[in-house]
């Protein structure tokens, strides 16, 4: 948990609420410090585009290549954590926002891989 810790301070450069910084924790401490470093959530975060970030945690409910339930309730668990009894946005995704499902095991796969 420390290097999930170090890395959401390292590379979250806005301001995060105490929830916020605990639901990063989580998120990275599952899915990698690497992981999160390259991924659209952080930089959704990181560019203060609140309605993106729901769907930017949805994205990562695969491991092994396989969705996994438990993956897909522990998200719903950090975004409710992250927006801390705050509604939570349900904004239409732009035309070409990438949801794509993501293993936490591999990570993002950008458009130049």
């Amino acid at each position: 948990m420390a290097k999930a810790q170090q890395a959401v301070t390292a590379f979250v450069v806005v301001g995060m609420t105490d929830t916020q910084y605990a639901a990063l924790c989580d998120f990275v401490y599952n899915v990698g410090v690497a992981n999160f470093h390259n991924s659209t959530l952080l930089s959704v975060i990181n560019s203060k585009q609140q309605e993106r970030i729901p769907m930017q945690f949805r994205r990562w409910t695969l491991a092994g290549g396989i969705e996994l339930a438990a993956l897909k309730k522990r998200r719903e668990r950090e975004i409710e954590m992250f927006f801390d009894g705050a509604p939570i946005p349900k904004a239409v995704p732009p035309e070409n926002e990438d949801l794509s499902p993501i293993d936490i095991r591999r990570g993002e796969l950008k458009h130049s891989e």
